[in-house]
């Protein structure tokens, strides 16, 4: 391959040691014996290789706090990626200190390549986490920076600036639509003799952002037989290359403890690896802890989960700000169960004051933390303050709101108290709940057995009746931090409901942080007529959801409308209504004035009938007038006209199909 720029020109991008051209082109060349053209055929997929001394992959990182020198811009119109990359690659292959290269493209705009000589740092790897609230203002990762006003926004690869214009910046996120570091395997920027004239800039160790006293001070090595390795786990992390000509293990290790200070949400835990000759690796992770749900305060329960054993691993000391950040609201609920517990700490030996202080702050400290359980384990041993910070407060049962008058749900606890303040279950307000996306997965337990739905039946709003004075109920909240999808909860609660015979209506509604079930007995308002008992739920509390198990059916004037397809005309809608049958009540669709043929009035009076060709939709809920019979008396009573050949039609429900009636004329 040999590629050939043109339209060479200085100071481009407001760089004035890079170089720019206006096209590049770049040619497979071939020996040939024949004057005539050859056919040439380029394997797919080795558009980037070509021969040369030197052997570059791709490491995975889009950018190097410095090295960069030599730098080149094409325009967006006179070039490709593929050829930037050729151009890139033949450069350093022809470079003695070139040890790699940058190649980015800005979205919509031109195309830059830097040659690498001794980088110090790679970093912001394609797999690392990152914050997207947060992009603009990281001045390393993807590399980009934005002034005020109208000034253009700075890109910067590997300690060299690029102004972009304005008409150029994309989203926060996407400002470049490609951008990757190469490296040279065999690079010998370790040994490199000073005679070659390479880098003069370099110094060993770059200065660390924080003093080493203050960074050691914040830090202290994990023991690594607390560590548990599950190579199936996908833990969120950042990673950066410390090249090993400029860091020794000391610096390496004071500089990533350093790089883990700078991202205080983030990093919990830094590891420092030596497994290549040419760098360190260092990587940053979230709070790694998970704890069984054992209520003690004995830590032994909590162990550090890695995808793999580390040879070194620093974790972060919690420190603890002056006030509480944030209001907690007590839960209602003496129980939690599928709790997420992030931490367990002891607070016996300190004042009840002054442990609830501390666990409040233990919360504020832990992004991930949605709430804390303040609580006195362990009664029948004489009692042991203990503070469990949170990640989801799970399934919130016995609530204090109905004063145990009636409950289906378990609140046998005699170990914990809960119910003297200040012990019981806290939440953290919803507004700052919103856990960021490094936040360990909180699930519900799992389902010992499937929901029927199908013993399930969806009422409408309008068969319930709001009466604050109702007494036989139950609540539970199933805390969004555990699902975010509505009909798990929704499953939780009907089985529980479905586990107990006395419990016949489950209510739901979402609100801020959980969703909230409200479980009732057969509670209903009934009014009575000589042809039908009309029957209305009574609920505590409005709802968006309910349901009622079939095995005892509601009477009630809010079923849904039944209707009926009637081809070609249309729907047929009409009514349903309770009626008494002997000693018993049962539900039936009526069918009322349903029309089978035109009015035999004016003209059409004593002919044949003819059909009426309605269409749309039927009223068919009121019943029409009845025909003249003899002896009939003027004036008639609006009950009776001529206008009268409707038929009514009752149906019993879950009795026939409503196909059935697709035989009306």
């Amino acid at each position: 391959m040999a590629c050939t720029a043109s339209a060479q020109h200085q100071d481009t991008l407001g760089n004035s040691e890079a170089t720019g051209f206006g096209s590049l082109r770049c040619q497979v060349t071939v020996r040939n014996g024949t004057p005539d053209s050859p056919a040439v055929y380029l394997k797919k997929g080795q558009e980037f290789t070509t021969t040369s001394r030197k052997s570059f992959k791709p490491t995975g990182f889009q950018n190097a706090l410095s090295g960069t020198y030599g730098a080149v811009v094409f325009s967006a119109s006179g070039a490709d990626l593929t050829g930037a990359h050729l151009f890139c690659l033949l450069a350093c292959d022809r470079d003695s200190c070139c040890d790699g290269f940058i190649l980015a493209q800005v979205q919509g705009g031109p195309l830059i390549c830097g040659l690498l000589s001794s980088p110090d740092v790679l970093l912001c790897n394609v797999k690392d986490w990152r914050d997207p609230t947060e992009a603009r203002a990281n001045a390393t990762c993807p590399g980009v920076t934005y002034d005020q006003g109208s000034r253009p926004a700075t890109l910067r690869l590997g300690g060299q600036e690029f102004e972009i214009s304005a008409a150029l910046e994309g989203t926060q996120d996407a400002v470049t639509s490609f951008q990757q570091v190469y490296l040279w395997k065999d690079s010998d920027m370790g040994s490199r003799s000073e005679s070659m004239g390479c880098r003069k800039d370099m110094e060993p160790g770059p200065t660390s952002p924080t003093e080493p006293d203050l960074t050691t001070e914040l830090f202290f090595p994990v023991d690594l037989n607390q560590v548990v390795v599950n190579g199936s786990l996908s833990l969120p992390n950042q990673q950066h290359w410390l090249f090993k000509h400029l860091f020794s293990p000391q610096q390496a290790n004071l500089w990533c403890l350093s790089r883990c200070i700078q991202e205080p949400s983030f990093c919990q835990l830094a590891e420092i690896t030596d497994s290549t000759p040419l760098y360190f690796t260092c990587t940053l992770y979230p709070e790694a802890q998970v704890c069984d749900d054992v209520m003690e305060p004995n830590p032994k329960g909590c162990r550090l989960f890695l995808p793999h054993q580390p040879k070194t691993l620093f974790r972060k000391k919690v420190i603890l700000r002056d006030k509480v950040k944030n209001f907690y609201t007590r839960l209602p609920f003496q129980k939690l169960t599928g709790i997420s517990i992030r931490n367990k700490v002891p607070m016996s030996e300190k004042s009840i004051s002054n442990g609830f202080f501390e666990c409040e702050r233990l919360c504020d400290a832990d992004p991930c933390c949605t709430g804390f359980g303040f609580l006195n384990v362990s009664q029948l041993k004489g009692g042991e303050v203990v503070c469990l910070t949170l990640n989801s407060l799970g399934l919130q049962t016995c609530s204090e709101e109905n004063a145990g008058t009636w409950r289906i749900l378990d609140c046998g606890s005699p170990d914990t108290e809960v119910r003297t303040y200040p012990f019981g279950w806290y939440q953290k307000p919803v507004a700052q709940n919103d856990a960021p996306s490094f936040c360990p997965l909180a699930v519900l337990p799992f389902l010992p057995e499937k929901v029927a739905l199908g013993s399930w039946q969806s009422l409408a709003l309008s068969s319930a009746v709001v009466d604050p004075s109702i007494r036989n109920f139950d609540v539970a909240h199933v805390s969004t931090a555990a699902t975010r999808d509505f009909s798990d909860a929704r499953d939780f609660c009907l089985l529980e409901c479905s586990r107990h015979q006395a419990c016949l209506v489950t209510t739901l509604q979402t609100r801020p942080g959980a969703v909230r079930c409200v479980f009732y007995a057969d509670t209903q308002i009934c009014t009575h007529s000589l042809q039908a008992q009309n029957c209305r739920l009574l609920l505590r509390e409005e709802a968006t959801h309910i349901y009622r198990k079939l095995s005892n059916p509601l009477l009630s004037s809010g079923t849904p409308v039944p209707s009926v397809t009637i081809t070609p005309h249309g729907q047929l809608l009409g009514r349903s209504r309770a009626v008494q049958v002997g000693t018993s009540w049962k539900q039936v669709d009526q069918f009322l004035g349903v029309p089978y043929a035109s009015p035999p009035l004016a003209e059409s009076r004593f002919r044949a009938p003819e059909p009426l060709n309605w269409t749309g939709s039927w009223d068919a809920t009121q019943p029409r007038a009845s025909c003249w019979q003899p002896g009939t008396r003027t004036p008639t009573s609006p009950g009776v006209s001529e206008d009268c050949l409707y038929l009514n039609v009752f149906v019993p429900q879950n009795a026939v199909s409503s196909d059935a009636l697709d035989c009306l004329p």
